[in-house]
């Protein structure tokens, strides 16, 4: 069986139709969720982008043990068994951090692309004709080096199928007219967007914003409180972010039509998902992590991750509660393409639910970021029950909060001064759960 994997960073799950959006234009993936097996309950398990790529092509947890850093060299990646195993292997993105500064991501694929120039990748310099910057030097904190080199490069890329989601698809389906008579390949198709800087084309944007846009259009907002948004800036980042997201859409659809040109839907998975979300505005804040100093809590707008997973003989249109995370996408895969895993990975194939079979696959899931290195990265941790609580920690006991979801999706009314013992029992699963994973006394104990 041919695999092929599609990853929209920062996509959040509330944001396509398929979810119960029912003002979002998300046509495409929305038929494809319609042929495909959809799971309500993904939530992250690494955070953010490396550590979460690092979780699906290791099948482990990198939370407990690295943090943002090249892709550790003591376990062998999903590209590597599948290579080794005869399967035609090819990574096709734009997302600026697999490739760049020595992180390796690309390491076991027998071919890899990188579309260049997201965020504040700067491939070719351009000093004749500077664009103007269109925001208030109030906001230069974060936004502007970012934003400056990626105006630039989009000067060399006019027009909606110049942006970095068409021009990745394209490469994409370039790829496939050239592979699709292959035995059996693997295909993971890494789209940077919706994640910032938002420049989707006007007219997208405009289908979420009512009246003339904001002066200022704050396409990579530093990440902070909103206070220093005014009202119209921010509803133009959230219109912004939503038109990206159906330009995404859009090219994903393409991709699902030369997938089907080629004939290719008889014999190949398709499987969609992202890394985690953003805040925009939700709990006052815009963005989607703090400081070390200051890390910000992991409320549902950033665990939540949407996935959906196509067999060619599989179900269709079926929704599946079982709570599930990246770390199963390495195993599901091979499973699929019958190649041993390694031994004791921390993810646990998907096949067996796609079946039809009624699997449980873990009672607590948690989502963090790097647990041993909280000078490098904003550590926070969320805990999420079958049942449906949702514990958010910060290292200051005093201070962790217990929503149940079913009720309060919007993780409005804390609860855990009526359901201490709830928390606590979590609190001691994940405890358990960090030293089967190896993480050394002293920081379960910070836990």
């Amino acid at each position: 069986m041919n695999v092929i994997v599609i990853v929209s960073d920062t996509c959040r799950p509330d944001r396509l139709g398929c979810y119960g959006n029912t003002w979002m234009h998300t046509p495409a993936l929305d038929r494809l969720a319609g042929e495909s097996v959809v799971f309500d309950n993904c939530t992250l398990s690494s955070f953010p982008t490396l550590p979460h790529r690092a979780d699906c092509f290791l099948g482990r947890l990198s939370c407990p043990e690295f943090g943002w850093g090249p892709m550790p060299r003591d376990h062998a990646t999903l590209a590597e068994l599948l290579t080794a195993a005869g399967v035609v292997t090819q990574l096709i993105h734009d997302t600026p951090h697999l490739t760049a500064k020595g992180h390796y991501y690309e390491r076991g694929f027998q071919g890899y692309q990188w579309i260049r120039g997201q965020e504040g990748d700067c491939p070719l310099t351009r000093e004749n004709d500077v664009p103007p910057m269109d925001w208030p030097a109030e906001l230069d904190r974060y936004d502007i080096p970012e934003h400056y080199n990626h105006t630039r490069q989009r000067l060399d890329f006019p027009g909606e199928a110049g942006h970095h989601s068409p021009r990745t698809v394209a490469q994409a389906c370039r790829w496939l007219e050239t592979n699709h008579r292959a035995e059996r390949f693997f295909l993971w198709v890494d789209l940077f967007d919706p994640h910032e800087p938002w420049d989707a084309p006007d007219w997208l944007t405009a289908l979420y914003y009512e009246g003339d846009f904001p002066e200022h259009r704050v396409r990579h907002p530093r990440y902070a409180a909103t206070d220093f948004l005014t009202e119209d800036e921010l509803r133009w980042c959230h219109a912004a972010y939503c038109g990206e997201l159906t330009l995404v859409d859009k090219g994903i659809g393409v991709l699902l039509r030369k997938i089907e040109d080629l004939s290719l839907l008889d014999d190949t998975a398709i499987i969609f998902t992202s890394d985690h979300g953003f805040y925009l505005g939700e709990h006052g804040r815009i963005g989607k992590s703090g400081s070390a100093a200051d890390p910000w809590p992991l409320y549902q707008e950033i665990v939540r991750e949407p996935l959906l997973i196509r067999l060619p003989d599989g179900p269709r249109g079926e929704r599946k509660s079982q709570l599930v995370q990246p770390v199963d996408l390495r195993p599901t895969i091979l499973d699929l393409c019958g190649i041993a895993d390694t031994p004791r990975p921390h993810g646990r194939s998907l096949v067996p639910i796609l079946r039809g079979e009624d699997v449980r696959l873990r009672e607590l899931a948690f989502s963090a970021g790097c647990l041993r290195d909280r000078a490098r990265m904003a550590v926070g941790v969320t805990l999420t029950h079958e049942d449906g609580w949702s514990l958010v920690m910060r290292q200051d006991d005093s201070r962790h909060e217990l929503y149940y979801l079913p009720d309060d999706p919007r993780q409005e009314h804390d609860l855990i001064a009526d359901n201490a013992t709830m928390a606590l029992e979590m609190q001691a699963m994940f405890r358990m759960a960090l030293s089967f994973c190896g993480v050394p006394g002293d920081i379960v104990a910070q836990w």
